[in-house]
C-alpha cells in the first residue's frame, strides 16, 4: 500500500544535510532534498516563526516544516519533511500531511517511523467558509500571477483552502513556500508564496494579496469554482464531463471560455470554441463525443453561414478531432453546392482556395472538385458569375469544366452574361482555345462591342 515517509534534515557535522529517513525513502528525492530545499530559505537577519512548504519532487509530493535551532553556526535549521507519491495527492487532504509534522523542533533528534494510507489516512474535512483574502488569491492565480501573502500568519489557511479546490493533476504542481524576494521564486518556483512583513519593499505592491477582501467584483465562472459557490457548478460538471484536469490553474480559463464560445453560439464563436477543444485534447481519441458534437455546430453554422465563415476555415486546425479533414471538407463541398444551386456568390471563396496557399488547401481543393463532380446549367452560371468577377480564377478554374461532361459549352453559351467586360476577355478566348469551344468564342466575340467586325473575325481565327 502507498506509504507516507519522514525524513528530518539540520546539522551534520558543522553542515546542513539529512541527519534520518524512514527506511525505503527514494534516495535521489532526499539528496534533492537536502541539497536545495530544506536549508533555512531566509537571511540571517530576518525573524521568523516556523514556516511549512509543498512541492512535487521526482514523482513524488513533500511538505516540510522548518524550524530555528541552536547550533555550532548561527542560522541552521532543522526541517520536517513528509513525502507521498504523487499519484495519491487525489485521496488525501494538505491537512492530514500538515499534521504529522511536529510542532516544534526536536532535540535530540528521534528516529521517525512511516505511515501505511490505507490504514492511517485523516478523513476529508468538511469544507469551512474561504479565509479572508483567498478571493484575491484567487483572481490573481487565474491571471498568472504568483501571489505574495504578507506575513506568516493566515498563510496555511489560504493553502489549505485552495487545496481542497485543486483536482490530482494540479496538486501534482502546487507549490507553496516562503520567500524573502522574488529572485528566490527563479530557482524555486511557487504557486504561492509568503513573505515576512520586513521583507514587503523587496515586492510590488500588486504582487501582494489584498488580506481584507472577503468577495470578487464581476467574478468569473472560474472564480467561482475555486472559490466554492454555486454558481462555479456548472463549470465543474462540464470539467467532470470532459475529463479536463490541468496542472496549472490558468487553465481553468481556458475551460471557462470554451463555455462562453458555446453559449454564444455565433459563427465566429464555434470556432473558437473548436480551437480551445484543440488546445484542450490534442488527441484524437480525447472527448470524442463532444468534439463530434462542435463539429456539428461548426457545420451547422457554416454551411448557413455567409463567404466568410467559410474563409475563415483557411487555418483552423483540425487535426484533434477523429476525421476532422473529412468534416471541413464535407463542410466547404455543402456550402459550395448550395451556391451551385443559386448559381451565383462564392467568388471570395473560390478566389480563396484557387489562388491562395493556406493549410486547407488540400482539403478545399478536394471539396471544390467534388462540388463540380455532376454538371448542370447552374454549374455555368457559377462559374461565369466567378469568371466576369475576377479574371485570375479563369486559368486555375478550367481543371473544374471536366472534356467528361456532355454539354459544357451549350451550358456556358446559354448561360453567357450579358456584359462581359474587355478585361475578361483575352482570358477566356485562351480558355475557348484550350477546351476547343469554339462556338462559345464566337458566341463571346458576338457581344465585344468595342470591337469591329472584322477584329472579332482576326480573333476568332487566332
Amino acid at each position: 500500500m502507498p506509504t507516507v515517509h519522514r525524513a528530518i534534515f539540520g546539522e551534520v557535522k558543522g553542515a546542513h544535510d539529512l541527519i534520518v529517513a524512514t527506511p525505503g525513502t527514494t534516495e535521489a528525492v532526499l539528496t534533492e532534498l537536502a541539497a536545495r530545499y530544506t536549508d533555512r530559505l531566509l537571511p540571517a537577519q530576518v525573524s521568523w516563526k516556523p514556516y511549512s512548504c509543498g512541492f512535487p519532487v521526482r514523482g513524488h509530493y513533500v511538505v516540510t516544516r522548518t524550524f530555528p535551532v541552536r547550533a555550532t553556526r548561527s542560522g541552521m535549521v532543522q526541517t520536517h519533511a513528509v513525502i507521498v507519491p504523487v499519484d495519491v495527492l487525489g485521496d488525501l487532504t494538505l491537512e492530514y500531511l500538515l499534521d504529522l509534522l511536529p510542532a516544534e523542533s526536536q532535540s535530540p533528534v528521534l528516529e521517525p517511523s512511516s505511515v501505511e494510507l490505507s490504514e492511517n489516512q485523516a478523513p476529508n474535512r468538511s469544507e469551512a467558509v474561504a479565509p479572508a483574502g483567498f478571493p484575491s488569491a484567487v483572481r490573481m492565480l487565474l491571471n498568472g500571477q504568483v501571489p505574495i501573502w504578507l506575513g506568516q500568519d493566515g498563510f496555511e489557511d489560504i493553502v489549505r483552502f485552495l487545496w481542497k479546490r485543486l483536482w490530482p493533476e494540479a496538486r501534482r504542481e502546487f507549490r507553496f513556500r516562503i520567500s524573502a524576494e522574488p529572485n528566490d521564486l527563479l530557482d524555486l518556483p511557487a504557486t504561492l508564496v509568503c513573505t515576512p512583513i520586513e521583507q514587503r519593499t523587496n515586492w510590488k505592491l500588486q504582487q501582494f494579496v489584498d488580506p481584507n477582501l472577503l468577495e470578487l467584483p464581476d467574478r468569473s465562472l472560474s472564480e467561482s469554482y475555486l472559490l466554492g459557490l454555486p454558481d462555479g457548478d456548472a463549470l465543474k460538471s462540464l470539467r467532470d464531463r470532459l475529463g479536463f484536469f490541468p496542472a496549472q490553474l490558468a487553465g481553468l480559463k481556458r475551460l471557462e471560455q470554451y463555455v462562453c464560445m458555446l453559449a454564444q453560439d455565433t459563427s465566429d464563436s464555434i470556432r473558437t470554441a473548436v480551437r480551445l477543444m484543440k488546445a484542450m485534447f490534442p488527441e484524437p481519441a480525447q472527448c470524442d463525443v463532444e468534439k463530434a458534437s462542435l463539429l456539428t455546430s461548426l457545420a451547422q453554422k457554416t454551411i448557413e453561414g455567409t463567404e466568410q465563415d467559410v474563409v475563415a476555415l483557411r487555418n483552423l486546425d483540425v487535426s484533434a478531432f477523429s476525421d476532422g479533414p473529412f468534416n471541413l471538407h464535407k463542410i466547404i463541398m455543402v456550402w459550395l453546392t448550395r451556391q451551385v444551386a443559386q448559381g451565383h456568390g462564392g467568388v471570395i471563396v473560390g478566389r480563396s482556395i484557387l489562388l491562395e496557399n493556406h493549410p486547407w488547401k488540400q482539403t478545399a481543393d478536394k471539396a471544390l472538385a467534388d462540388a463540380f463532380k455532376l454538371w448542370s446549367l447552374s454549374h455555368a452560371r457559377l462559374i461565369w458569375n466567378w469568371w466576369i468577377s475576377d479574371p485570375a480564377l479563369i486559368a486555375p478554374s478550367e481543371v473544374l469544366i471536366s472534356e467528361q461532361f456532355h454539354g459544357v459549352e451549350d451550358d456556358l453559351r446559354q448561360s453567357l452574361p450579358a456584359d462581359i467586360p474587355s478585361s475578361v476577355r483575352p482570358e477566356l478566348l485562351r480558355m475557348c482555345s484550350n477546351k476547343r469551344f469554339y462556338l462559345l468564342c464566337s458566341a463571346i466575340l458576338v457581344r465585344a462591342s468595342d470591337l469591329s467586325a472584322i477584329d472579332k473575325f482576326r480573333a476568332h481565327l487566332a
